[in-house]
């Protein structure tokens, strides 16, 4: 070290260097006036670990709090949100719009279409190379009172090309092309039922109406009583929400909030209200947070109880 200070100061000089460049290391001298090293001792060094040691798990504390605190602010913020955007939803589109509770961390929004006319006890008749590939082992109900035509016009974008596929021309044959994403709910249930749409077709039998084709989820048996007649259903607007990890809801599953066009909530006129809380501490009340909505479709937030 003290060479290479040396070379840079005859660098910069342009002289030799004549004298040893000072040592910066410690130095102490004993009662002999020999001169010695001297270094930090154990305990020291021990001593300055436990300091920093310590300062991390300060901090380390501190930033498990604020994530906690970030992570439960979340929980009820994307709630609200979707609550608002529900609302917002039903005013623009003139459609009644619902907020599900589909388990215990997940919710989705969607969408009144129509009111279903009747619907078949078992499986629609497919024959192959005639009917299209969506009304294989599907279910099928009806509406004869509901236009549909805009509807299938907004998801359907290959409906000629699809009845090319299947060797069928008739342009009354729609394939909605949907993805699993696309649910349908049948919205006059005590719960949250709902399966996956397939296909939309007019109702060529009758002249009128249109049929609405579908399967169950996740492998979920088939229950008559879906989409009856008198039963209203819709569509799922996104796809399926799930609160931030570790939370869940305490409100019971399938339990609902709609909003009517003129932004107002139902069903009844009182409050809704939906609670969310911390999976690992479900039964402490001062770890739950309320999300209501009152009859005006007012959304607050309140702090825990």
């Amino acid at each position: 070290m003290n060479r290479f200070l040396c070379h840079l100061r005859s660098i910069f000089s342009q002289s030799p260097c004549d004298r040893e460049t000072p040592d910066f290391g410690l130095r102490t001298s004993d009662s002999d006036g020999r001169e010695r090293r001297s270094a930090f001792t154990l305990i020291e060094l021990i001593a300055v670990m436990g300091i920093i040691i310590a300062l991390s798990l300060v901090v380390a504390g501190g930033y498990s709090g604020m994530a906690r605190a970030m992570a439960e602010g979340q929980s009820t913020r994307q709630l609200r949100d979707s609550l608002l955007l529900a609302r917002q939803n039903a005013c623009v589109n003139g459609s009644r719009t619902y907020v599900y509770i589909l388990s215990e961390d997940e919710y989705v929004i969607c969408r009144k279409i129509g009111t279903s006319s009747g619907a078949s006890s078992g499986q629609a008749s497919y024959q192959s190379g005639k009917d299209p590939l969506f009304k294989k082992d599907a279910y099928v109900f009806y509406d004869f009172y509901t236009d549909l035509a805009s509807f299938v016009n907004d998801v359907d974008r290959t409906s000629e090309s699809a009845g090319q596929a299947s060797g069928n021309s008739n342009s009354n044959y729609r394939n909605s092309d949907l993805s699993s994403s696309m649910l349908l709910f049948d919205l006059s249930s005590d719960e949250a039922q709902y399966g996956i749409l397939r296909g939309v077709e007019s109702n060529t039998d009758l002249g009128f109406g249109w049929c609405l084709y579908w399967r169950t989820a996740n492998g979920e048996s088939h229950n008559s009583r879906y989409f009856a007649e008198g039963h209203d259903y819709g569509i799922a607007l996104y796809p399926v929400r799930s609160l931030p990890k570790g939370y869940i809801f305490l409100s019971e599953v399938g339990s609902c909030v709609y909003f009517e066009p003129t932004g107002m909530t139902g069903p009844g006129p009182g409050k809704h209200t939906f609670v969310v809380a911390e999976a690992a501490y479900r039964t402490d009340t001062s770890r739950q947070r309320d999300v209501t909505v009152d009859h005006s479709g007012k959304v607050t937030v309140e702090a825990p109880k």
